[in-house]
């Protein structure tokens, strides 16, 4: 029984690794999209490129923006699922994540 729980303990901090790693991919993808909004907006203020263009940067800017979104709240649903295989969620939910960094 023992060797579970230290197992699955061990599997929530995996995940929650993975989670993080997730994050800062995500906020790369960000950083790439604005970037890439910054040079197409530019062309087509001069005129080198077309308003289709320019939509389809800024919803891939979205969309970046909406995964990074998503990649946050995996990592506290993560979060949650660590701290309920250590044992360590109390009555009121175990806290905030600000706590625990």
């Amino acid at each position: 029984m023992e060797q579970r729980v230290l197992e699955e303990v061990h599997k929530s901090w995996l995940c929650l690794e993975t989670k993080k790693q997730q994050i800062e991919v995500a906020r790369k993808a960000v950083d790439q999209a604005e970037e890439s909004l910054r040079i197409v907006e530019n062309r087509y203020k001069t005129g080198l490129t077309i308003i289709t263009e320019l939509l389809d940067i800024e919803t891939a800017v979205k969309q970046a923006q909406l995964e990074l979104v998503q990649s946050l709240y995996d990592y506290q649903l993560a979060w949650v699922d660590h701290r309920y295989a250590a044992g360590l969620l109390d009555g009121d939910g175990g806290g905030t994540l600000d706590n625990e960094r």
